[in-house]
């Protein structure tokens, strides 16, 4: 029988699980408090139970840590957001992305007309489409 798993490319799996190392380095550093980790793995696609076993693996893992310099932290947490956006965009699709940082308040309805036109949709369709994530939020 054939595995009806979702096939993910090699540069995806590499990223993700950068992206995992991330998070664990984050939460045993106590950057991340428990809701916000689960939060974060739920959103690269973990279920919530999933994601709680995990930090309790990780609560397991060696508590010292070592200092780092706020440069280094700046370097991990933009690398951090980098890999973000490009889980979320390869997961939800380039629409339902824009769709996730307008819904967040990221983006004004402005930009977001313009980057869905750059993505193809038609002007009417757009503001259709804008208008109805905005009675949404």
């Amino acid at each position: 029988m054939s595995d009806k798993g979702k096939i993910i490319s090699q540069n995806y799996y590499e990223k993700e699980s950068l992206l995992l190392k991330l998070y664990q380095e984050a939460f045993i550093r106590k950057e991340m408090n428990v809701n916000e980790a689960i939060n974060a793995l739920r959103m690269i696609g973990y279920s919530e139970i999933i994601a709680a076993n995990k930090l309790k693996e990780w609560e397991e893992y060696n508590k010292n840590v070592i200092q780092e310099t706020g440069k280094n932290k700046k370097q991990r947490q933009k690398i951090q957001a980098s890999l973000e956006k490009y889980v979320l965009q390869t997961r939800l699709g380039k629409k339902y992305y824009i769709r996730f940082i307008f819904k967040r308040n990221e983006l004004s309805k402005d930009d977001t007309f313009k980057k869905l036109v750059k993505l193809g949709f038609s002007e009417e369709s757009t503001w259709n489409m804008v208008n109805e994530w905005e009675t949404e939020k």
